[in-house]
């Protein structure tokens, strides 16, 4: 589809012109892979890929929704970036009906995940950092990368994992290459799950703890209030009361958390008494309340996006909010072409979208 849009001259030379570095790059690569190559690669014949790749780039404006699909393939990384690829050069970045850039609500609230805590020296220990190129570059979540996790458990490579605690999840049904997993599971000399069934994995714990349903807890969800397709591009807050308390000896994630952590000897970094508590905190700079959204069970909208209010704090914070709200943000979730006002540009180091990336380079 590159390749027809690019050839043809279907793509918006003036953002692509303005707003975009690596494009003669990117023109002399996809010359490789014209519609008969790729018909060849993918059984979708030429003429198909000509007819979407027009249609596609005529329509304004025009969307793509990407979804999980693609996670769960060993190319997803570049398959994803290269519909972003389309979206940039068609120009249907963050315009109205197009692919709106996200601003979480996590931009805004406290961080409770402790992920500061954790020694620069462990962060260079990864697991899997020098074959995942997620794990390479980013710090946010810690985390390693799940195949190499596998292999280091079974041969003691780059160094022995001898225990694992496994919440929401069943890695010994949903990763892949489950021969593997299983093997990797067994091997270990301790591992607990916590669950709401005795899934596969649970059935090869040490321990298993019951964990209790969303019904058995409170916690908060993010919903987005766009029409237009993003990922995560969340701004309504809505609370999700516990119905009924937790059956039996069941306990909530949150729970089971926070008491391995004071039973560890961090009790300071988990000062709540209850999960509210908890949300209290993680929400305070937005000024909203466990009490708030149970008198709001609609929800409650973010109405700037979320980086201000940790920039704006306090009372004298409140005011400026307010007046930003009235002039710069009225329209704002529902605003668009974010990069040319306070975003100041795309959020990678040149402040362009980068069809061709020297930083990828350089990591490999």
């Amino acid at each position: 589809m590159l390749n027809v849009i690019i050839n043809e001259e279907l793509y918006d030379a003036e953002f692509v012109e303005e707003w975009t570095i690596g494009f003669e790059e990117l023109k002399k690569f996809v010359q490789d892979y014209p519609p008969e190559k790729v018909e060849e690669i993918t059984w979708v014949s030429a003429e198909t890929i000509r007819e979407i790749a027009r249609m596609y780039a005529t329509t304004k404006p025009a969307c793509i929704s990407p979804r999980n699909a693609l996670d769960q393939h060993t190319n997803a990384s570049c398959a994803i970036r290269a519909i972003n690829i389309l979206m940039t050069i068609t120009g249907n970045l963050d315009v109205a009906g197009g692919n709106i850039i996200a601003l979480p609500v996590l931009m805004g609230q406290n961080d409770v995940s402790l992920s500061e805590k954790l020694p620069p020296e462990a962060l260079k220990k990864k697991i899997g950092v020098d074959r995942c190129l997620i794990s390479k570059i980013l710090h946010m979540f810690p985390t390693a990368a799940t195949p190499a996790l596998w292999d280091a458990i079974i041969h003691g490579k780059p160094y022995p994992v001898k225990a694992m605690f496994v919440m929401a999840a069943n890695p010994a049904v949903t990763s892949a290459n489950s021969n593997v997993v299983e093997e990797a599971l067994r091997k270990l000399d301790f591992l607990a799950v916590a669950d709401i069934f005795m899934t596969p994995t649970a059935e090869l714990a040490d321990i298993v703890l019951p964990a209790c349903t969303f019904l058995e807890k409170t916690r908060y969800a993010t919903y987005s209030t766009h029409a237009d397709h993003s990922w995560n591009a969340r701004s309504r807050i809505v609370l999700s009361p516990k119905v009924v308390e937790p059956l039996y000896e069941s306990w909530s994630d949150w729970k089971i958390i926070c008491e391995l952590g004071k039973k560890l000897g961090y009790a300071e970094y988990f000062p709540w008494e209850t999960r509210e508590e908890a949300i209290d905190y993680e929400l305070e700079p937005f000024g909203i309340t466990c009490e708030k959204l149970r008198a709001h069970p609609e929800g409650i909208t973010i109405t700037l996006p979320p980086l201000m209010y940790k920039k704006f704090s306090g009372f004298l914070g409140g005011i400026l909010r307010s007046i930003l709200k009235m002039t710069k943000f009225k329209d704002y979730p529902e605003m668009y072409r974010k990069y040319e006002g306070f975003m100041d540009g795309f959020f990678t180091q040149s402040k362009k979208v980068e069809l061709y990336s020297e930083r990828l380079e350089e990591l490999g």
